[in-house]
């Protein structure tokens, strides 16, 4: 079981750490996650990617609920007015989640 998280830098953590944390936790087959934080972005791809029904606060536990909820059936999805979320299992199948949505849209 995963139980900690390793953030390197030399910067405090990003305000969304604790999500992608509850993510890494929830999840057994999600170890790698790419964050998107532009609202144009969110905008472009609400059509077509499953979307957070409310817009929370940036790395509170209500988002990271509402995250998780819609990580059921999709591992990408857009966080409601702010950016997209995309997950999975290592970084090359996120990688690959990124250029297939960049593509269709």
């Amino acid at each position: 079981m995963k139980k900690n998280l390793l953030v390197i830098g030399i910067k405090e953590p990003h305000v969304e750490t604790p999500v992608h944390w509850l993510i890494h936790h929830a999840r057994d087959d999600v170890n790698a996650i790419i964050q998107l934080s532009d609202r144009e972005l969110a905008k472009n791809f609400s059509k077509k990617l499953p979307v957070t029904e409310k817009e929370y606060p940036p790395g509170t536990l209500n988002l990271a609920k509402e995250v998780l909820k819609k990580l059921r059936t999709s591992k990408s999805i857009v966080l409601k007015n702010n950016g997209i979320i995309f997950a999975g299992y290592n970084l090359k199948e996120v990688e690959k989640l990124v250029f297939d949505t960049c593509e269709e849209n």
